[in-house]
């Protein structure tokens, strides 16, 4: 079956997801500075306009999901403010583990809506 352009946008926006919190766990071992972590970040946040760009072409409101980049970044900030410690991962992966949280609840919410607009899409990807 071919990939929607919706189903590849999600994909994209978890890996991106995936290679965020990567780079956020090797900052913390020293195996990446600031500007790897900020470009992971750049990346997540050029495939979260699309996939919101995507559902909207379908008329899917996506509204309620608008300001996670801005709570990320903040928790981002935050944390690569203080040493690049593990210790220091530990005290802010909560919250951006919370702010991810409430994006896969929301692309997950909107899997009935996406089937039902197109119904030969089974899964994301």
């Amino acid at each position: 079956m071919a990939q929607t352009a919706a189903g590849h946008a999600v994909h994209q926006l978890l890996l991106s997801v995936r290679a965020l919190l990567d780079a956020l766990r090797q900052w913390s071992e020293q195996r990446m500075d600031e500007t790897q972590v900020s470009d992971a970040y750049v990346n997540f946040g050029n495939n979260f306009n699309t996939t919101i760009t995507e559902f909207r072409a379908l008329r899917i409101d996506m509204d309620d999901l608008l300001k996670i980049p801005d709570e990320l970044r903040s928790s981002l900030e935050n944390c690569l403010a203080e040493d690049q410690t593990p210790r220091t991962l530990d005290v802010y992966l909560p919250p951006v583990n919370k702010t991810m949280k409430k994006l896969l609840q929301g692309l997950a919410d909107r899997q009935h809506m996406y089937r039902q607009v197109m119904p030969q899409a089974r899964r994301w990807s």
